[in-house]
């Protein structure tokens, strides 16, 4: 994997949290959440690490499954993969293209 620049992991933070966010959302009333933290942490070395806390305190009266905090985080890792592997195709076209353009500069 190339190694990516502080803006697409900048992206790649925020794209987890929203993810994260809507898949709790789409299983919880919000009327039920009355506090609602998602942490990332990205280091890259020879690998991409992915670390995802999600924290959610719900109304004493719901009767949500404390598991959705862990399913949220996985959904979250697999929808950060799928997005990883649309940044480096869009990074692939663009710098075919931009390679392509450089050589019509020269012909």
């Amino acid at each position: 994997m190339r190694k990516l620049d502080d803006e697409e992991i900048e992206k790649i933070s925020e794209f987890a949290v929203v993810s994260a966010e809507n898949f709790i959302f789409r299983k919880v009333s919000k009327k039920e959440i009355i506090d609602l933290d998602i942490r990332v942490e990205i280091q890259q070395d020879e690998v991409l690490n992915v670390d995802i806390e999600v924290d959610i305190v719900l109304d004493e009266i719901s009767n949500v499954d404390r598991k959705i905090v862990d399913d949220a985080a996985d959904h979250t890792i697999e929808e950060i993969d799928k997005f990883i592997n649309h940044i480096a195709i869009f990074k692939e076209d663009e710098t075919h293209r931009q390679k392509d353009y450089n050589q019509k500069l020269f012909f």
